[in-house]
């Protein structure tokens, strides 16, 4: 998440056709979930007062904090791997090696697993976060580099994993940056995919949208694939009296409540919708106020909504 500016409609073109192996079925039940890395394995006891699922970096795969997570009742629904530099420079056979390991050892199935009660494992893994951001990524429009990672990635996955295990790639279809045009490029240049990724924030020009998201870069994302589609970042921030973030107006307490809950209402009803991914855990910076908790620590109303929501 850095500021951006605010993120541009963008219409409906003729759809690519993606490249996948088989018929998607529409998602069995939603999962909402926070993103919620990097407060240690501690940290997960409170966050299970929220949510029980998490979206956390592949730097924190490790035995503690994933054993916070487990011994809290917390999964961690979505891994990302990647998070800035060039894509160009990716050694894609070591990437799909990194993931192939960490889900072996983390994913469904996996060895840490093994004589616990009961298994958490992570069932979706993001292939880069917002690879079409230039604030992230020094090529962010190298569709056919991102794409050829997919398949090597992909590949990997069938190769290592039976069917009932094996995780699910995700693809940002909007690059978590400017809009449905992301991925249309890479299905056009043959990636492939089990879903795909949006980073719907509303925005700071209009009111209305930026409170209820940008809803149409999901419908966009299925419509134009047919793959199931997961929100791996929406927020509204709390700072009253501040400036608009790069991607949204600022919001009271309460507000932010209710934006949350009219979003996983509507991402629910639409059924193809897999995840939704709240951000975040606590507020950072110094208009950034996104959590569901003030840097004190202590818990915003959305805190709770968050719980009921997620329900």
């Amino acid at each position: 998440m850095v500021v951006r500016p605010a993120p541009v409609a963008v219409p409906a073109a003729a759809p690519t056709p993606p490249s996948q192996t088989a018929p998607v079925a529409a998602p069995e039940e939603m999962t909402v979930a926070l993103d919620a890395g990097g407060w240690g394995a501690s940290a997960f006891g409170d966050i299970a007062g929220a949510v029980r699922n998490v979206r956390l970096e592949s730097r924190f795969a490790t035995d503690a904090e994933v054993g916070g997570a487990a011994a809290a009742g917390v999964r961690v629904a979505s891994w990302v791997v990647g998070t800035g530099g060039s894509i160009a420079a990716i050694n894609p056979a070591a990437m799909a090696a990194e993931i192939v390991a960490l889900f072996k050892r983390y994913g469904k199935g996996g060895t840490f697993w093994a004589g616990r009660p009961v298994d958490l494992g992570g069932t979706a893994v993001e292939l880069l976060n917002e690879p079409g951001n230039p604030y992230f990524w020094s090529d962010a429009t190298n569709y056919a580099a991102y794409a050829a990672l997919s398949r090597v990635v992909h590949a990997a996955l069938v190769a290592n994993f039976a069917p009932v295990n094996r995780p699910k790639l995700l693809l940002s279809y909007d690059g978590g940056y400017g809009g449905s045009e992301y991925g249309r490029a890479i299905f056009a240049a043959g990636a492939v995919a089990d879903g795909v990724t949006v980073h719907p924030y509303g925005g700071k020009t209009n009111a209305v949208a930026s409170a209820e998201g940008h809803r149409d870069r999901a419908i966009q994302a299925h419509n134009e694939t047919g793959l199931p589609v997961y929100v791996t970042e929406i927020g509204w921030p709390t700072c009253t009296g501040c400036s608009p973030t790069g991607d949204s107006l600022q919001w009271s307490e309460a507000q932010q409540s209710e934006n949350i809950k009219n979003f996983i209402r509507w991402a629910r009803e639409t059924k193809y919708v897999a995840m939704v991914v709240i951000f975040n855990y606590v507020d950072y910076g110094s208009n950034d106020y996104y959590g569901i908790e003030h840097k004190d620590r202590t818990h915003k109303t959305s805190y709770t909504a968050l719980h009921e929501a997620s329900q």
